[in-house]
């Protein structure tokens, strides 16, 4: 009996994993507007997806900063939002939690990272999104250079900016 919950268990973290994969960009015909890319996955029966979007809230020598903001969505609802930008005098490590009707408690944990080859610019983002309750983890890895959104391994080619 335990080696079947185990087994099943190992199966909805594979399967949930695998369709955290599932993700779509869509970019602006535009410069300076915004460009959105999202990852979604099903969490017992709901859509949740990660939005990332490209602005220019921030402004470093009156010249824009590449920024990001992340919202969390359950079944189209956005249930929490947070803002990162290149600038390096922001936070390294963020975490938020929230209580969904839902999902219960959500949790999305963020740290800023740069791929091991970075240049100057861009802001490389890690995200792990969990639902204790659902027993649900999902991890993913962006980089934003220049309004151009690139998916990135998550434990190759990257150094923790700390």
């Amino acid at each position: 009996m335990i080696v079947l919950r185990l087994a099943i268990l190992i199966t909805l973290a594979i399967s949930a994993y695998a369709e955290m994969k599932n993700c779509s960009v869509k970019k602006s015909k535009v410069d300076y507007e915004v460009h959105t890319r999202q990852c979604c996955t099903k969490v017992v029966g709901y859509q949740t997806c990660v939005v990332a979007e490209t602005g220019l809230a921030a402004w470093k020598q009156s010249k824009p900063v590449d920024s990001i903001s992340i919202t969390v969505q359950v079944a189209g609802e956005p249930i929490m939002k947070m803002e990162f930008s290149a600038d390096t005098m922001t936070e390294e490590k963020t975490k938020k939690c929230v209580n969904n009707m839902y999902m219960n408690n959500v949790c999305l944990f963020v740290k800023r990272v740069k791929p091991k080859d970075w240049r100057k610019g861009g802001i490389g983002l890690c995200y792990t999104l969990s639902m204790k309750v659902h027993e649900y983890s999902g991890d993913k890895c962006i980089y934003l250079k220049g309004k151009e959104f690139i998916d990135l391994p998550i434990k190759q080619h990257m150094t923790d900016l700390d």
